[in-house]
């Protein structure tokens, strides 16, 4: 069975944070926002009305340059890591249906 990367970098991410997997030892901010932005993941914001968590990714953090898109669930999007990108997936009825992740190098 071939595993994507869009779906590994979320999985890997959240064993991560959760404290499952350790950081790598050499691991440095590449993004000046990552320096005074800690939050990774917003798992309080699935089932919220998309815009309504935009709004509220966007208020956790008012001084990091997040670029948060809306998009609906299963929409093409590009395999590269941004480390400002937060993309949130909605389903039909306009709710988010993933838990937004961060892209952290």
């Amino acid at each position: 069975m071939k595993i994507r990367r869009a779906y590994l970098l979320p999985v890997v991410l959240l064993l991560t944070v959760s404290g499952i997997l350790p950081p790598t030892a050499n691991a440095r901010p590449s993004w000046p926002s990552q320096l005074i932005c800690s939050k990774t993941i917003w798992p309080e914001v699935l089932g919220m009305k998309g815009v309504s968590a935009r709004n509220y990714i966007l208020a956790s953090g008012p001084q990091c340059d997040w670029d948060v898109r809306i998009l609906l669930a299963g929409a093409v999007t590009t395999l590269e890591c941004r480390p400002n990108r937060i993309c949130l997936f909605l389903n039909k009825n306009g709710f988010v249906r993933m838990v937004p992740v961060l892209c952290v190098p």
